[in-house]
């Protein structure tokens, strides 16, 4: 308490003494202060060269350059590039903290600033002293000096009276709860020249006055001198900053060329180059004789005489270059080129071709030398050469060249085709690269000058002297400006000119919309102009789209048969069906000889999406319907009713403590608004009774536009008891006013607070209204104070049509202070089938530190908001705001319902014009079509589609353009759903059944495929259970009967059935094949299995039956009989094929020995011979029946005889 009396009597003493007109000292022990530069910085920028141009004829030409110097910006922060100086007396120390000080002169304002490293100017205040009146002394206000106070926080300074001061500014560098310096901006209101001052910055227990210590006067004793002379040389110039200019122009001198690698293809290949294809093709380059430039061969761009469609084919350097100490890089070759190109639309298009690629990284990453403008694409030319230069000064497309010159350098030669009418192709012959050292510089003319800029402006300045230039060729401008006293600060700039004819082919401009639908065409237009001196022809313009990733979607390149000087050609391109992505889009101009490539190329971004969302502002009340704008300030207030056990008053205080909070802003506002307008006089009535500490205050508040804006009208703090108020509203009146107190507190110290009572509102004879608060507060609205809502649409700045949104008042041009404004779209943006999306938006802003503005999205229906970009500052590179294009990629939330919204905070401080927003659009790569899942088998089939062997099953799905496969799934057989991550191996044997099918990144699940197959991996079993070991006569066993002899062998006499037990568990028996020596004797579909065999047949004989399952599989079971059967009256059981394999169209007849003859139905076969007495000969002894004849020999065709009837008893 004892501090805020001290803080409360010094403030009084103070402004006793401000007011007093008494001279404390007459002058005494005054004197002028030197004054210094506070840095080296420099104060001014030197800007663009107007002349000579950048490239010209020979002739004279003037020097003149744009220079600015710089000025003060009021936003806190002491820059050693304002104009800041600072006096011998700074730092002063003598106070309890030390500051810096600075002063900065403009013929209007004088700027002061001061500066404390620990930050202790936080919620200081400051006194300034102007002696006015120029007598060396403080007189006071009334004697005709001035006094100004600087409230922290606040952004204009106030009069003696406490009255803000139009045209000042304040800015303060605060960052917590430390404050490490203030500018200050003061209008020079009764004084024209720059009068000396003093100052006194103050906080609670400490002081720093710039005449003495903590226990100086209150008042100044002695005032610092203002430097208003700035610059000396060559005479004083009043807020001027003067330069000592001198321009040193070169002759540009190439340096040594060395050559680091060369290549006629002569030698062994593989030593330099490799080859590879990108298609799906392995046709690619091979060294080839088909033609050359030098010796006898040369590389081809295809193992063919004619390369494939479809081709994308690389001849690579194989070993990469350390290019990053060079000046310069050439890279020189021979080519001969026949590809396809046609006329459409008046314009040569160029389908086939041939392209040169740079890799600044070992071969990772590739860069078209046709995208730069730096090389042309080959389609059809004679044997010429080609001569490629980067210089690593200067710019690419926006690529430097330091960036393409690194020491992992490779070149390649690719080979594009399209998918029809295929000719001979690219070749390559004698590559050589040659590397440039740094140039050197001939001094050849030299000129000087002192130009003058007022601070804060630009001049066009022009040296007294013309340079004319004779000799063609390259030269380096160079303009170094030195400050004069009592700056120090220097700049430098460079300009590389080119005089004389030259080739300069420039894409001027590029149009292609920002969003398009997928599926639609996306129209290119491009303006291409000869700003060169040559008249050219057959001018090469490529456009290259790319997607995020960097891979070419579409490409298209024309030719324009000439372009004269200064004539330009518009072009109109057309990407067709264009796929989900965001892509780029390259237009170049060719020519391997423009000498300024930063202007060949040109960029634009566009996106192929679905728009969701789209407002131009221009609409009316439906872009009001489209968004929601609130304020998000405000919260729980403090005023409560509390009662002296007789009476009610409204209290600001916390009855807990029974006193008032720090960092309270609390208002009581009556609901009601009232129109006064028809009023005489209007007055407010109240009582009051306050326990306020210093630096806290009460405050009566009036707004003649229904809450929007509030002025002051009377303050309080300190202590009252009870006493009648009655304030003068009559200057107020209007049909919207409203009237409130507000209640604020900093953060040191607490009080009993601020009572109100018998409120009363009186318009002339008549009260309007009156409260005695002993019904509560129904009436008033209590809360923390609002910033307002200050989202509106307005028609002060847009960028299409006629308004746009902005955040600030219309009344002051800026936005007010302490704002938590927010802008929504009203509906949520639905995302739940997309797999990418973006805002896109126009804005122009212009923020002071302190403030923001952010973008912001929620997933949660508004609970919680995440941050998508802040936008602080201005909105372009240059100080001067301009509507800038923004798009923000909200892939994050692809998948979810979010909601949208602008928000813009100020602080207390310095406020700005704002935030504007304009055309904003939503769109999303929706993705609502499902997967497409295949599948392919792999096993060994058998017969009747069963497979023989284990199935291997591979999936495989594809989205298209969509948001992708997130997982493909499977079922086998019914026993659960899994995650397919590789190909399924089935082994089990019997019918199976899967199922598949994929769902992509945003759930769409496709309806399920279904296959059987079948596995049967196990062979039949057979066994011959008849006969079996024994005598069998006529198909009886007589021995040994009761297995009481063992048995070795088997005897039959007469006939016999021949019984099998064949048995397959999988697929189940075919067939069982009755054998009898080899010969296929009967045929059993059906069991049980068996056979008679009855034929004239002696002696020993093998029987084998062979049985097959439906899967084709077999087995066999065999056995060895003697047999003695005479079948009377049964018939021959065989015929014989007999015959000759000779030589068709010889006579006589030439046999082919060792011709393999062979019996289709039962694999027989035999082999012809090759004597002279058998050759070609050959004779196989069958069964009756029908069958096919293979004939096969080594040298001749196969050939087939079918339908060979084969009876019993004949050949």
């Amino acid at each position: 308490m004892r501090i805020e009396w001290k803080r409360i009597l010094s403030s009084i003493i103070v402004l006793i003494m401000v007011a007093a007109s008494v001279n404390v000292i007459a002058g005494a022990g005054f004197s002028s202060p030197k004054v210094k530069v506070d840095d080296d910085d420099a104060e001014f920028t030197i800007g663009n060269l107007i002349t000579p141009p950048s490239n010209g004829p020979t002739g004279t030409y003037p020097i003149t350059v744009n220079l600015s110097a710089n000025t003060v910006t009021v936003d806190g922060i002491i820059d050693g590039r304002e104009q800041w100086i600072d006096c011998d007396d700074s730092p002063d120390t003598e106070g309890s903290f030390a500051v810096s000080f600075y002063a900065a002169c403009d013929p209007d304002y004088m700027y002061v600033a001061f500066l404390n490293d620990s930050g202790v100017l936080y919620k200081s205040e400051i006194y300034l002293y102007i002696d006015e009146n120029g007598n060396g002394s403080w007189d006071g206000v009334n004697g005709g000096d001035s006094c100004f106070v600087v409230e922290f926080g606040e952004t204009q300074i106030k009069d003696h009276t406490g009255n803000y001061v139009e045209g000042s500014s304040v800015g303060w560098n605060v960052n917590s709860s430390k404050c490490y310096s203030v500018e200050i901006r003061i209008p020079k209101i009764n004084w024209s020249d720059y009068a000396d001052w003093a100052f006194d910055i103050r906080k609670i227990w400490d002081r720093n006055p710039s005449w003495g210590d903590a226990c100086a006067p209150e008042t100044p004793t002695s005032f610092l001198k203002f430097p208003t002379n700035y610059t000396q040389y060559p005479e004083p110039c009043s807020c001027c900053l003067c330069l000592k200019a001198l321009v040193d122009i070169y002759k540009i001198i190439p340096g040594n060329i060395t050559t680091i690698f060369s290549d006629d293809f002569e030698g062994n290949d593989t030593l330099n180059w490799i080859t590879y294809s990108l298609d799906d093709n392995s046709d690619t380059w091979a060294l080839s004789e088909n033609r050359s430039h030098s010796s006898s061969h040369s590389y081809h761009c295809t193992g063919h005489s004619q390369y494939m469609g479809n081709a994308h084919d690389v001849l690579e350097l194989k070993n990469p270059l350390d290019l990053s100490d060079v000046n310069n890089v050439t890279l020189s070759f021979w080519s001969w080129c026949e590809g396809d190109s046609y006329y459409a639309n008046g314009s040569l298009v160029i389908a086939d071709y041939g392209d040169v690629e740079i890799s600044s990284d070992g071969g990772a990453t590739w860069i078209s030398l046709s995208d730069l403008g730096l090389c042309q694409l080959f389609y059809d030319n004679d044997w010429m050469e080609t001569k490629i230069t980067i210089e690593s000064s200067m710019n690419y497309s926006g690529i430097p060249g330091t960036d393409l010159l690194t020491s992992q350098v490779k070149f390649r030669f690719v080979w594009h085709s399209s998918p029809q009418f295929q000719y001979e192709g690219w070749y390559i012959d004698d590559v050589r690269i040659d590397v440039g050292e740094k140039p050197s510089f001939d001094l050849i003319w030299e000129v000087n000058g002192i130009p003058c800029i007022p601070f804060g402006s630009t001049v066009t300045y022009t040296f007294p002297l013309n340079w004319t230039v004779e000799e063609e060729g390259k030269y380096m401008i160079k303009i170094m400006g030195q400050e004069e006293p009592n700056y120090k600060g220097m700049q430098v700039a460079f300009w590389n000119i080119t005089i004389g004819n030259y080739h300069d082919l420039a894409v001027t401009s590029l149009d292609v919309p920002l969003t398009v639908e997928r599926g639609d065409d996306v129209p290119i237009d491009a303006t291409i102009k000869n700003l060169g001196t040559y008249d050219e022809s057959d001018v090469q313009v490529k456009v290259t789209v790319k997607d995020e990733h960097g891979s070419t979607v579409w490409s298209k390149t024309v030719v324009i048969p000439s372009l004269n000087i200064s004539e330009e050609r518009e072009l109109h391109f057309v990407w067709e069906n264009a796929t989900y992505c965001n892509h780029n889009v390259t237009v170049s101009v060719i020519h391997p000889d423009d000498e300024f490539p930063e202007n060949n190329a040109m960029q634009k971004f566009v996106v192929v999406a679905h728009e969701i969302f789209y407002d131009d502002m221009e609409c009316g009340s439906c872009s009001e319907r489209k968004w929601k704008h609130f304020d998000l300030t405000g919260g729980e207030g403090h005023w409560i009713v509390c009662t002296s056990g007789y009476d009610h008053y409204l209290w600001c205080g916390n009855l807990n403590t029974t006193m008032y909070d720090n960092n309270w802003n609390d208002v009581a506002m009556v609901n009601d608004s009232f129109n006064t307008s028809g009023y005489n006089n209007v007055s407010l009535l109240f009582k009051t009774w306050y326990r306020i500490l210093s630096g806290d205050f009460g405050y009566v508040e009036v707004s003649t536009d229904d809450g929007v804006h509030w002025q002051t009208i009377e303050t309080y703090t300190g202590n009252s008891n009870w006493t009648d108020i009655s304030l003068n509203l009559s200057a107020y009146k209007s049909d919207k006013m409203k009237i409130r107190f507000r209640f604020a507190s900093n953060e040191s110290g607490v009080e009993r607070g601020w009572i109100i009572d018998d409120v009363k509102i009186v318009a002339d004879d008549t009260t309007i209204f009156s409260d005695d608060f002993e019904s509560g507060v129904d009436g008033w609205t209590i809360e923390y104070i609002r910033a307002g809502d200050w989202w509106h649409l307005t028609s002060r700045r847009h960028y299409s049509g006629n308004h746009s949104w902005w955040c600030g008042d219309e009344l002051f041009g800026k936005y007010p202070a302490n704002l938590n404004n927010a802008l929504m779209i009203n509906d949520t943006i639905d995302l739940t089938k997309s797999f990418g999306a973006d805002i896109v938006f126009w804005t122009w802003y212009n923020i002071s530190s302190g403030d923001a503005g952010y973008l912001e999205v929620s997933d949660d229906g508004g609970a919680t908001w995440y941050i998508v970009k802040t936008f602080t500052g201005v909105s372009s590179s240059d100080t001067s705001p301009e509507w800038t294009k923004v798009l923000c990629v909200l892939d994050e939330w692809a998948g979810k319902k979010i909601m949208l919204r602008f928000r813009f905070t100020s602080d207390s401080y310095l406020e700005s014009e704002g935030w504007y927003i304009d055309d904003v659009k939503v769109v999303s790569k929706v993705d609502e079509e499902p997967p497409v899942t295949t599948h392919s088998m792999s096993g060994t089939m058998g017969e009747n589609n069963w497979y023989i062997s284990p199935v291997t099953i591979t999936l495989s799905a594809d989205d298209g353009d969509g948001s992708g496969v997130e997982n493909i799934y499977y079922c086998l057989d019914g026993c659960g759903t899994e995650v397919y991550t590789s190909p399924i191996i089935v082994s089990t044997n019997g019918p199976h059944t899967l199922e598949y099918w994929s769902v992509d990144k945003v759930g769409n699940e496709e309806s399920h495929h279904t296959i059987t197959f079948k596995i049967d991996t196990n062979n039949p079993t057979v066994k011959i259970t008849q006969p079996t070991c024994g005598v069998y006569i006529k198909g009886r066993k007589i021995w040994p009967v009761f297995g009481i002899f063992n048995c070795s062998f088997t005897l039959i006499i007469g006939s016999i059935d021949v019984i099998v037990d064949a048995n397959d568990e999988t697929s189940g028996v075919d067939k069982v094949e009755f054998y009898v020596d080899g010969d296929l004797m009967y045929t059993d579909t059906a069991a049980p299995y068996e056979w008679t065999w009855n034929e004239r047949v002696f002696f020993t004989h093998t029987i084998r039956v062979k049985v097959y399952d439906k899967a084709g599989l077999a087995a066999e079971d065999s056995m060895n009989v003697k047999i003695f059967n005479l079948a009377l009256g049964a018939g021959p059981s065989y015929g014989k094929l007999k015959g000759k394999v000779y030589e068709n169209g010889t006579f006589p007849k030439k046999g082919i020995g060792g011709a393999v003859v062979t019996i289709l139905q039962n694999g027989i076969n035999t082999t012809t011979g090759d004597k002279l007495w058998n050759k070609g000969r050959y004779s196989i002894q069958l069964r009756p029946g029908t069958y096919d004849i293979k004939i096969e020999a080594p040298g001749y065709q196969t050939k087939i005889v079918e339908g060979v009837v084969i009876e019993a008893g004949k050949t």
